[in-house]
């Protein structure tokens, strides 16, 4: 239940995970650097008849106002699981630049726990098939916040099978996952909930 609900979402541009946590009642402060997605935002936020704080901004120089009970944190990644629809990403040789999107994921997550509060939850994903991206970049958060646990989600309405879904309960897709219903992107979410008390 998201009713009243703060909300961060990191990263937001273009909008689309944005406009349905305001759809199911949250109030969201949404972020993001780029001055041109940001504008695109705004129009379609005006065209909804929405109401969200739309912070344009580098998150690192971002300081918020209150603690957030939910952030949805959606950093840059290789994007290898959308090459299917998106073949010109091998010509930006990801795998060269995996290095930095590693550090600047794992910079992200650390300032998330910093904005989450007591009992809240962060919610990462990244449209990647790499383990590096995904499952390791939360054991390696884990590791260092022990403050911090992985929780299994509620996924009733994924239809996902238990094989998406590891023992920590993260959840991996590959773009095969769903070749009955169509093909989707490859991706992985994890929920990774804050263990102090409210």
């Amino acid at each position: 239940n998201l009713i009243n609900k703060n909300v961060l979402d990191v990263c937001c541009a273009p909008g689309g995970k944005t406009f349905q946590l305001l759809s199911r009642g949250a109030k969201v402060t949404a972020i993001d650097k780029s001055p041109s997605r940001i504008s695109v935002m705004k129009e379609n936020i005006s065209r909804l008849g929405f109401k969200v704080d739309l912070v344009c901004e580098d998150v690192f120089k971002f300081i918020p106002k209150i603690k957030y009970d939910y952030i949805l944190l959606d950093p840059p990644c290789t994007s290898t699981g959308t090459l299917s629809k998106n073949p010109d990403l091998m010509f930006l040789e990801p795998f060269k630049r995996l290095k930095n999107l590693l550090k600047l994921q794992e910079n992200l997550l650390q300032s998330s726990a910093k904005w989450i509060s007591k009992g809240g939850l962060i919610i990462y994903s990244v449209c990647s098939l790499l383990r590096e991206e995904g499952e390791d970049q939360i054991s390696r958060f884990l590791k260092i916040n022990r403050k911090f646990q992985q929780v299994h989600p509620e996924v009733n309405g994924f239809n996902l099978n238990q094989i998406n879904i590891d023992e920590n309960g993260g959840i991996r897709v590959s773009p095969h996952t769903f070749l009955d219903k169509g093909w989707v992107d490859g991706f992985y979410i994890a929920y990774i909930k804050s263990k102090e008390e409210k």
